[in-house]
């Protein structure tokens, strides 16, 4: 095994990130036949009269009902960016740990089982903020000793601006148009890997 001082550390945003233009709470919503509802709270949330904690309430009192296999089922359902195991793979064989961290239900972000850790929020209480996010990174990384300049960030809206921020190694996915200004690299497809390539450039220029 690598030493710490030799790893770094690939943190993954989830909503619009790894699922393409769409959100968990959307797939949840679906499976749970509470579409109209989201929707509603996702509209209502955007334009800052409803709060994240309210957020959570809500759609987990509608949610509770169906148990843990809702989640599982809703991730099975979920279309996914292509190849975040093989990208995963090639960092860990290139001394990186990977962190997903995001704002939606741990319940759901669980089921993608190949990150080295995974960060969401536990509805209806706990609630990851945007600017939990480079805190969460942060301490990951502090876990192995990596410095803050060994973090490597994957994002693709405002909810990533706090650890687009905090941090200079970072690549807006699909992003709009905020976090691309903030990205030092920006990627538009549907390959995870390729995304992760760009990134990795980096690498081999400071090489």
């Amino acid at each position: 095994m690598e030493s710490n001082e030799s790893r770094k550390l690939a943190v993954f945003d989830m909503d619009g990130t790894l699922l393409p233009g769409a959100t968990a709470c959307q797939y949840i919503a679906h499976i749970s036949g509470t579409t109209d509802l989201v929707i509603d709270l996702e509209a209502r949330y955007s334009a800052g009269s409803l709060s994240a904690v309210e957020f959570a309430q809500i759609t987990h009192a509608s949610w509770a009902v169906h148990g843990p296999e809702l989640y599982r089922t809703a991730h099975i359902a979920a279309r996914k960016i292509r190849n975040i195991d093989r990208t995963l793979a090639h960092l860990a064989q290139h001394g990186y740990a990977t962190c997903l961290i995001t704002m939606a239900p741990k319940a759901f972000a669980a089921h993608f089982g190949e990150f080295d850790h995974i960060h969401g929020s536990a509805y209806p209480d706990t609630i990851i903020t945007p600017q939990d996010k480079p805190t969460i990174a942060l301490e990951v990384a502090r876990q192995y000793q990596i410095e803050p300049d060994g973090i490597l960030a994957f994002g693709d809206s405002a909810s990533d601006g706090p650890l687009f921020e905090a941090i200079s190694r970072t690549v807006a996915v699909n992003g709009d148009n905020q976090i691309e200004s903030l990205a030092r690299h920006r990627y538009r497809g549907d390959d995870l890997f390729d995304a992760m390539m760009l990134a990795l450039s980096d690498d081999v220029d400071q090489a």
